[in-house]
């Protein structure tokens, strides 16, 4: 019998301390079975110990006041003893963190050079040396990924979640890994939530984040329309011939003649209609034609000799590549992954080949319709060379074979310079300037087609929108003069033309340049025609606004001709009879108001004398949700403030000065601050009414505290 009385809570307390203990040896343990039951038995225990935890009166009394209080314990040595505890354990660690480093640069290496397998051994390495290692986590969870074993990478990236709660890289790699297994709405949720992290923290992953939930939104279409596709055929009958899955079948055959090939092709290419007959084609395994079949393949090892069997049946194969991509960017995709037709277009646009001009045509049409989709353009300038491929293009819009292969050569070339590694590409050349001499001689060729001229301009628009290159046009006058005579000729014809003339105006009159003011009375009268046409409206505004900013002498020219007069037309017509005035045009009109008023007193009275354009203003300092509005129509009512006329306006307008001490109160933008506040003492130094206003509204302070920290 024991010496003791049972006690149930040192019974409890003991019990604890030994399953605690056991926890902590499989934690330490090489077994990662062991290690995650280990740590799932402890999150038991401190969810449980969390849900009963009380508050704890520490405050002790001491009864017995003759009671010795001293240790037994030698509290120097004991300390001594934790420090050296604590010395020990951090240089273990230290050489248990070199060693996982090797461990994961060995991995590295290793998934690099596609050893997927030894790389998630190299990275096991070093978990089990350091196991709150997150990086090693993620890396293995890649290579698991890599494999195909998508519940392992998930498992991984939940294992370096509890290391590190707002690990952006496991969150993505976790929602891969659910886009995957398509499992889309589980992967919306990781995307999500990584983005909310990147952009609560300004994170540099926060671009990458939100590509990487637009291929989700892209892989969940595909999906959608793979499951529609296959109910498609599943209601196909087999028995018609005019079937899609019957015709591949027959097309599959590999002892029939070129013509018969050609026929079935063709038959594919006039039913082959819509996205679930586009979408039937790839679950059919059609793209499979183009890589195994051994008489459809050889038809793109492209000859300088080919019959006229063997010609008609690339086109058709390149009209069936085309008609396959179009508004499908996975179908372009897997057309761009085909070793065959890659090689193809590499020799059609890199080697010397007497190529027909319909397989010219064809082939084109096809990268047309390729590189409208971000997803292929991006394939594309992977895997081909700009380098040649600009000459390339270039000359086929100077060979003048057809105008067609003049337009879709521009057109293709246009597509491909909406993204940043063309331009880059430009930048980065040792020839650009050769390169934009020859977009500009391009341009002004009179052999040029008139659709694959407007073609261009938006390749030069897309072109000048980078600062760098920018600088490449503007110096020389020659596009500048050759857009203000094409706005000349143009006027009131080619709207799409006009819209593109307008465009590559805008961005080459961003900067000062000898070439603007050469030319800025012409571009003025062009730009203030073009105010009559209501498609042009914005991007005239803007064109005048870009010019009165880097050409002073213009305002008085504007001025002169009437600019504001058309401005208050503008008003009446689009924003008091119809309401319908968009925050871009009127973010351009105030600008330019702004702009006009600011030194030149013509403008300034001009505006005084229109209540209608008073009001506008007003109603964008204060309705305005765009802070270059609300600071503008700010910076005009500071400019005129001192017109007698606008003084009794404003006196006149009801809690005008409590509106604006409670705007400069809420404004979060400084420079808009700035100027309601230069406007504001501007006011009060005008009028001693609307001084007093200020004063009984405490607006001394409001103002000292709304602009302590601007420099004004």
């Amino acid at each position: 019998m024991s010496a003791f009385p049972a006690d149930p809570e040192l019974d409890d307390f003991l019990s604890k301390v030994d399953e605690i203990q056991n926890i902590v040896k499989d934690l330490s343990s090489n077994d990662e079975r062991a290690v995650k039951t280990a740590m799932e038995r402890s999150d038991v225990i401190i969810n449980a110990n969390n849900n009963t935890k009380q508050g704890v009166n520490r405050t002790l009394i001491n009864k017995s006041v003759n009671a010795s209080t001293t240790s037994t314990i030698p509290q120097d040595a004991f300390m001594k003893s934790i420090e050296e505890d604590a010395r020990q354990r951090g240089e273990d660690r230290k050489k248990r963190r070199k060693l996982a480093d090797e461990s994961k640069i060995k991995g590295n290496d290793a998934f690099k050079s596609g050893k997927y397998e030894q790389a998630i051994g190299y990275y096991t390495e070093g978990i089990q040396l350091l196991k709150d290692y997150d990086v090693l986590y993620t890396n293995r969870a890649q290579a698991f990924i890599k494999l195909e074993k998508y519940k392992e990478a998930i498992d991984d990236c939940d294992w370096a979640l509890k290391i590190k709660q707002n690990f952006i890289k496991a969150l993505t790699i976790k929602g891969k890994c659910y886009m995957l297994l398509k499992q889309f709405d589980n992967a919306l949720e990781q995307f999500n939530q990584a983005k909310k992290i990147a952009i609560t923290n300004y994170d540099s992953d926060t671009k990458r984040i939100i590509e990487q939930g637009s291929e989700l939104e892209r892989q969940k279409l595909i999906n959608k329309r793979e499951q529609e596709a296959h109910v498609f055929l599943q209601n196909e009958d087999p028995s018609t011939s005019w079937s899609i899955a019957s015709i591949l079948k027959k097309l599959f055959e590999t002892n029939n003649s070129l013509l018969y090939y050609c026929g079935g092709i063709q038959l594919l290419n006039e039913i082959i209609i819509d996205e679930t007959t586009r979408t039937t084609f790839r679950v059919n395994n059609g793209f499979q034609l183009f890589y195994e079949h051994p008489i459809i393949k050889q038809m793109f090892l492209l000859t300088d000799t080919m019959t006229i069997d063997e010609e008609n049946l690339l086109n058709s194969l390149l009209n069936l590549m085309g008609i396959v991509s179009k508004d499908d960017d996975e179908n372009g995709r897997l057309c761009l992954e085909t070793e065959g037709i890659t090689s193809f277009l590499n020799d059609l646009l890199f080697v010397k080949k007497n190529c027909s001009v319909s397989i010219i045509q064809s082939c084109l049409l096809f990268l047309v319709e390729i590189s409208l989709s971000k997803v292929c353009r991006t394939l594309f300038l992977q895997k081909f060379s700009l380098e040649k491929v600009v000459p390339k293009i270039c000359g086929l819009i100077s060979a003048s074979f057809s105008n067609d292969i003049q337009q879709n050569a521009a057109r293709f070339l246009s597509n491909l310079a909406f993204e940043t590694r063309f331009k880059q590409f430009i930048i980065d050349a040792k020839e650009k300037q050769q390169y934009i001499e020859q977009f500009q001689s391009l341009l002004t060729s009179i052999h040029i087609d008139e659709e694959a001229r407007t073609l261009l301009l938006s390749v030069l628009t897309n072109l000048s929108s980078d600062k760098n290159l920018r600088k490449l046009f503007i110096n020389t006058p020659v596009v500048f003069t050759y857009i203000v005579n094409l706005l000349v000729i143009d006027q009131c014809k080619l709207i799409e033309r006009q819209t593109n003339i307008l465009a590559l105006a805008n961005n080459l009159s961003v900067d000062q340049s000898e070439a603007l003011t050469s030319v800025h009375q012409m571009l003025c009268d062009c730009a203030m025609k073009l105010l009559k046409t209501s498609e042009h409206q914005q991007r005239s505004l803007t064109l005048l606004g870009n010019v009165a900013l880097n050409c002073k002498e213009s305002i008085q020219y504007m001025v002169d001709r009437g600019i504001i007069s058309r401005i208050n037309e503008i008003f009446q017509v689009n924003y008091i009879c119809h309401n319908n005035l968009t925050e871009d045009m009127s973010r351009a009109t105030m600008r330019l108001l702004a702009l006009c008023t600011q030194t030149n007193d013509d403008a300034q009275k001009l505006i005084a004398n229109e209540n209608k354009t008073l009001l506008f203003i007003y109603r964008s300092l204060f309705n305005g949700t765009n802070f270059n509005l609300i600071g503008n129509a700010a910076l005009i009512f500071g400019y005129i403030a001192h017109i007698p006329s606008v003084v009794s306006y404003f006196y006149s307008t009801e809690n005008l000065m409590k509106n604006l001490l409670t705007l400069i109160q809420d404004l979060t933008n400084n420079d808009s601050k700035k100027n309601v506040g230069i406007f504001i003492t501007k006011l009060v130094k005008n009028d001693e009414r609307l001084l007093l206003e200020f004063r009984n509204l405490n607006g001394t302070e409001i103002l000292v505290s709304s602009l302590k920290n601007i420099q004004l």
